[in-house]
């Protein structure tokens, strides 16, 4: 116990060495932080909405809501497949393959 109670004087005793910030300097650098946050979402969010829309144009699928898509058969001039993915019942742990039901898109 007397180890921890020296340690937390030593400890004190560094702090008063250390050169805090002035609060314009925090607030300098908090805005900063702030700024490329945004900067860097902004960038994936592009990056994301980009390699989205490649996907979607290249392979001819067509993302509608979490875990289902439509996908229209090339050369075939058929209707889209919607393909709904199953749950997996902790087949992934184990794993296993992923399940897919596959049905005709009815419009």
């Amino acid at each position: 116990m007397a180890g921890f109670i020296q340690y937390l004087k030593d400890t004190r005793g560094e702090l008063k060495h250390v050169a805090w910030p002035t609060q314009r300097q925090t607030l300098i650098y908090t805005a900063l932080v702030i700024g490329v946050s945004l900067l860097a979402a902004a960038y994936t969010g592009a990056l994301d909405y980009a390699f989205t829309q490649t996907l979607e144009a290249g392979l001819g699928v067509e993302t509608t809501d979490a875990g289902t898509f439509n996908i229209t058969p090339v050369g075939h001039g058929g209707a889209p497949i919607r393909v709904e993915q199953v749950p997996l019942n902790g087949m992934a742990e184990e794993g296993g393959a992923i399940d897919f039901d596959i049905t005709p898109v009815v419009e």
